[in-house]
C-alpha cells in the first residue's frame, strides 16, 4: 500500500490488522509502504511494527512508484513469499510485474466512481486523460489479481460495472 501506520484510514488499518493477525500465527509478514505520511513526515525506511517487517520506499516526485517496484523486485529475489496483499491497484500491477503470482487485491474503491472529475476545472483534457489511465490500470488490476476481495454489496456492484468477470470474494 502507499500508506501504513502511523497513517490512519481504511486501507492502513486493514493492513495493520492483517500484519498483526498473521504475525501472531508465526507467519513472516512484510509490509511495503511509502516513507512519507500525508502531512509530509518522513518515516524510517525499515522498522518492525506489529510483528511485521516494514520496508518503505522513497516517495519522490515522478519516481516514487519506480522505487516501490525496486523494493518489490528485491523482495521477489531475496524472500520466499506465499501471498501479496495489495490495497493499491498500482502496487498490485507493480507486484505482478516484479514476478509475484499470488497477489490479492483488497479493493478500497473503484476509480470510475471515486476519482471522477466533478468540477469544470477538473474536466480539462489532462484530468480526463489521467482519469482514463487510472480506470484502465485498475480494470487490468482486477484481471491480474489472484483474487479480488470486497466488503460490501455496493463495492460488488461498482466492480461488476467496470469488470463483470472479476474474480470476487
Amino acid at each position: 500500500n502507499t500508506g501504513f501506520y502511523p497513517e490512519i484510514g481504511g486501507a492502513e488499518n486493514s493492513l495493520r490488522s492483517l500484519a498483526t493477525f498473521y504475525s501472531k500465527k508465526n507467519y513472516l509478514v512484510t509490509v511495503v509502504a511509502s516513507d512519507r505520511t500525508n502531512n509530509g513526515i518522513k518515516l524510517p525506511l525499515r522498522e518492525k511494527l506489529f510483528g511485521a517487517n516494514i520496508i518503505r520506499y522513497r516517495r519522490l516526485p515522478f519516481i516514487g512508484y519506480l522505487n516501490a517496484f525496486l523494493v518489490l523486485l528485491s523482495l521477489k529475489l531475496t524472500q520466499e513469499t506465499d501471498l501479496i496483499v495489495a490495497r493499491s491497484y498500482i502496487l498490485l500491477l507493480l507486484a505482478r510485474i516484479a514476478g509475484f503470482k499470488k497477489v490479492v487485491y483488497v479493493i478500497p474503491g473503484v476509480v470510475k466512481f471515486q476519482d471522477k472529475p466533478i468540477s469544470d476545472y477538473e474536466i480539462r483534457l489532462t484530468s480526463r486523460v489521467k482519469f482514463a489511465i487510472k480506470k484502465i490500470i485498475q480494470a487490468n488490476g482486477f484481471k491480474m489479481a489472484y483474487k479480488n476481495y470486497i466488503f460490501s454489496s455496493n463495492m460488488l456492484e461498482q466492480v461488476k460495472s467496470v469488470y463483470p468477470n472479476a474474480k470476487l470474494i
